[in-house]
């Protein structure tokens, strides 16, 4: 019974990554040899997105399919290596996750609620 829950649990709280396009203009060299120096985790609540290198300031920003910001964020990311966005009061639909760095550049990935 105790295995049964916690497999649902799991299940529950699966994490699903977000497929991601486009570049960050990079202001030095990269530690990690990642395809991206980032990556977003979509569960039932929240976004998670975790940073793989120290890429100075990033804005977040998370639009609906109609257009309308609905989360904005600037971190720096060579002090916090992960921020969590909670999705969970967000009506169902389809947003997008922008991620822009300083110097023009960005990543973005379309996800479903």
């Amino acid at each position: 019974m105790v295995l049964l829950l916690s497999c649902i649990i799991g299940i529950a709280n699966s994490q699903k990554p977000i497929e991601l396009s486009g570049d960050l203009i990079l202001k030095k060299p990269r530690a990690s040899t990642d395809a991206h120096p980032l990556e977003v985790l979509l569960t039932d609540n929240d976004l998670k997105v975790n940073f793989f290198d120290c890429l100075d300031d990033l804005t977040i920003t998370v639009i609906s399919e109609n257009g309308l910001t609905v989360y904005q964020q600037t971190v720096n990311t060579c002090v916090t290596m992960s921020v969590t966005i909670d999705i969970q009061n967000l009506p169902a639909g389809r947003y997008n996750i922008i991620i822009t760095d300083e110097l023009g550049g960005w990543i973005e990935g379309w996800f479903e609620i």
